[in-house]
């Protein structure tokens, strides 16, 4: 099911529509009418899913619904979703962090401030992947790398995706005797991760503490230009959109089956 998700996915996201759509335009280029309407819906999915100013609404839409709280309290436990780091494949010399390595930067920073005494990682090995090791090994590898404490690093290697992350992490917290959790995640996932441990753990704190923010106020508006420049659609852009796309429809589906 999760291989197949990840399947539908792809078709669904806004690059995976313009595509289905640009097949049915060829296919139903000799009827004018229809093939028209199927093509100009096409153009309207890649210019929406592409423009500037509609990306920014919609990260920001989902990134400022759960801010860190000031001051940030102290915890027990600084639990760490799984993301952001590349395995150390041939030809990499070492593991690699990508944009949501920030999660990893964020959580040693709050052990280092001594918000928490222990940093639970979480991630298995998903269906698909090409990984040897499950993600929450090596990013106790990177962690260690940060100078973080072998003995302050609790590792949970069986998650899938979100919802199995709570309910796997559920138990190793209660064992720990955790009463207030920091959930450390991508501001974009943070809506969905910290609505599902909310519902899986409802006995639990868990206070959020976002990173790797996709949309911030400039302390410089940007010239008038750029921001006009903003309406063609871009590689990047669209990147960001497929990814609150993917949020978005993981909210809902998460919604349907009760998990948030």
């Amino acid at each position: 099911m999760i291989i197949l998700g990840q399947f539908v996915e792809k078709l669904a996201s806004p690059i995976g529509l313009v595509f289905i759509l640009l097949i049915l335009a060829v296919v139903l280029r000799r009827r004018k009418g229809l093939g028209t309407t199927v093509l100009l819906s096409a153009f309207i999915v890649f210019t929406m899913a592409g423009n500037g100013w509609f990306v920014h609404w919609a990260v920001r839409s989902l990134e400022r619904r759960h801010l860190t709280p000031e001051p940030l309290p102290n915890a027990d436990v600084i639990l760490l979703l799984s993301g952001g780091l590349g395995a150390k494949d041939y030809p990499r010399a070492t593991l690699e962090v990508g944009e949501a390595g920030d999660r990893l930067l964020y959580a040693a920073h709050l052990y280092r401030e001594h918000k928490a005494p222990v940093i639970l990682c979480t991630g298995g090995i998903v269906p698909g992947s090409t990984r040897q090791t499950a993600i929450s090994d090596d990013m106790r590898l990177f962690l260690a790398l940060l100078q973080i404490p072998d003995r302050a690093i609790l590792v949970e290697d069986k998650s899938r995706n979100t919802r199995e992350h709570a309910e796997n992490c559920r138990a190793i917290l209660e064992q720990r005797g955790a009463a207030r959790v920091l959930l450390v995640t991508s501001a974009l996932h943070m809506p969905r991760g910290l609505g599902v441990f909310r519902k899986y753990c409802p006995e639990l704190q868990f206070i959020p503490a976002p990173t790797d923010f996709l949309s911030v106020d400039p302390v410089k508006p940007p010239p008038w230009w750029k921001e006009i420049s903003k309406v063609i659609p871009t590689a990047a852009n669209l990147a960001t959109g497929s990814a609150v796309w993917h949020e978005y429809v993981g909210l809902l589906y998460y919604r349907i089956r009760g998990w948030v």
